[in-house]
């Protein structure tokens, strides 16, 4: 039988108070990896969800897809969290001919909500989120760095450098 918690004392709820502490620390380390605006965070909590879903516990040898699905996920279109996506626009959004088909965006997650197969990129330049399978990563930078950034029309959704608390380490040679 389960009992219920005093309102406003989420100190009686200690397993579900470290659940989300746990995940929103997760949260804020992808946003600062990436340099990407606090109010992305509901995209980097699914995305996290999603992502520890698919990974065994310490001290497990299945996932928690695992135990509910009955079969090993397929880890293999997963990508880092704020990572620069190249995402192929639909016919019906480019101009002429000769413009580019595909817009540098922000990888923010998949679109396994909806049940389509495909990656949430948030087009900075479009002011739009599209949903695709169309999709080309560079994994190895993240928005922040990437030249488009500068002249993103909306600098607001983007942290700044200095607001941003954690930075990564020099790679070692």
């Amino acid at each position: 039988r389960g009992e219920f918690s005093a309102p406003y004392c989420p100190q009686q709820n200690g397993v579900a108070e470290r659940a989300w502490l746990s995940l929103f620390s997760c949260v804020r380390a992808c946003l600062a990896d990436c340099g990407l605006h606090h109010s992305f965070w509901d995209r980097a909590l699914s995305f996290v969800c999603y992502t520890l879903n698919r990974v065994p516990a310490s001290g497990s040898t299945t996932s928690p897809h695992e135990l509910f699905y009955g079969h090993k996920p397929v880890a293999r279109h997963l990508r880092p969290f704020g990572c620069v996506a190249y995402v192929l626009l639909p016919a019906r959004d480019r101009s002429p001919k000769l413009d580019p088909r595909g817009v540098p965006g922000i990888m923010l997650g998949y679109a396994w909500m909806t049940k389509t197969k495909g990656y949430i990129v948030y087009v900075p330049s479009l002011r739009k989120t599209l949903t695709s399978p169309h999709v080309s990563f560079d994994e190895s930078s993240t928005w922040a760095a990437h030249p488009a950034s500068s002249s993103s029309p909306h600098p607001a959704l983007l942290a700044t450098p200095a607001s941003v608390p954690f930075t990564t380490p020099p790679a070692d040679d």
